[in-house]
């Protein structure tokens, strides 16, 4: 008997005669060795509530030892029996933060300023260092150094040494390939990434001094990012919300120097009827072996999750049980 499929790999977009199916809170998994199938549908999990913040969660960072986070203007730790401890506070108390660690300091940057808290010593101060960039809203720990970006401009700009209190400021350079601004930096197999607005660039560590980065020239993609803060780390890769050569906003993943777009034709006409996309938050988790990203859309009251086992989109939609 002939099997006939019942699943495509679509997602319910522009047209229900091509594909109606809406894959909701829910993923598939290949089974060749099934008894009884090759393909699997299982649900994601839930959200239970085990604690409660004093303010918004506006981003987290995990160790080896605690739990890091923003709420609020506060900056707290939490325990694996959930006993929060203020810390320090911002001088913001709303809008995504940027958060990165190196051995022995926590950076935060919120948009106006950035902070440091040191562990060994329990202290959280701002940063007052002459190079460093007010205004950041992204930073990274990379080869040895926190780099965050200048807003409204092509520069980022490196600390000293793991000390990201100390901000030299002739240590800045330019993400010049194109004439577009800088809007966030990453990192990936030890390299520096920046993202402009229409493009991005590789930059390696060669150890010049104060400013130790240069440019990867070959590696340069025609891809910029539509969405701050829709960057997120995922089975040795980073996926974020892309804006092509065109202008239109796709979802794409960095594996080494290639950029490819994941995004399906449906999930790519679905975003160019949102209203705005520049508010897009992403986070990255593993379900039962399965490497997810999951990118969310605030004023789209909408959420998509992408499987990098199966290449397969879903949505995830809170207020639904079994």
């Amino acid at each position: 008997m002939k099997v006939v499929p019942i699943f495509g790999a679509g997602i319910q977009g522009r047209s229900l005669p091509v594909t109606a199916q809406r894959r909701l809170n829910c993923y598939f998994e290949q089974r060749p060795d099934g008894d009884k199938t090759q393909i699997a549908v299982f649900g994601t999990p839930g959200l239970v509530n085990i604690t409660t913040m004093p303010g918004v969660v506006r981003r987290m960072l995990g160790t080896q030892s605690l739990f890091y986070c923003v709420a609020g203007n506060g900056f707290y730790s939490v325990t694996t029996s959930l006993v929060q401890t203020l810390l320090g506070s911002l001088n913001t108390n709303t809008g995504a933060v940027g958060i990165a660690n190196n051995p022995s300091q926590i950076i935060v940057v919120d948009g106006t300023a950035g902070y440091i808290y040191t562990p060994a010593t329990s202290t959280f101060s701002q940063i007052t260092s002459s190079g460093f960039p007010n205004g950041a809203k992204s930073v990274v720990f990379v080869s040895g150094y926190f780099v965050c970006e200048q807003p409204g401009t092509q520069y980022f700009w490196v600390s000293n040494l793991f000390n990201g209190n100390i901000w030299d400021s002739l240590a800045f350079a330019s993400a010049s390939q194109y004439s577009d601004n800088i809007l966030a930096v990453d990192a990936l197999i030890g390299n520096l990434i920046l993202f402009s607005e229409r493009h991005t660039e590789f930059w390696q560590n060669v150890g010049s001094q104060p400013e130790p980065f240069q440019p990867i020239i070959s590696a340069t993609s025609e891809f910029g990012i539509a969405a701050v803060y829709s960057r997120a780390h995922v089975n040795q890769t980073v996926c974020f919300l892309g804006m092509n050569p065109q202008g239109a906003a796709q979802v794409v993943q960095i594996t080494g120097y290639n950029l490819a777009v994941i995004s399906t034709p449906d999930l790519d006409y679905i975003m160019s009827k949102m209203t705005t996309v520049s508010d897009a938050v992403a986070i990255s988790y593993v379900i039962n072996g399965h490497p997810m990203y999951q990118l969310t859309f605030p004023t789209a009251d909408r959420s998509f999750l992408y499987d990098t086992a199966s290449g397969l989109w879903s949505e995830t939609q809170s207020g639904t049980t079994q």
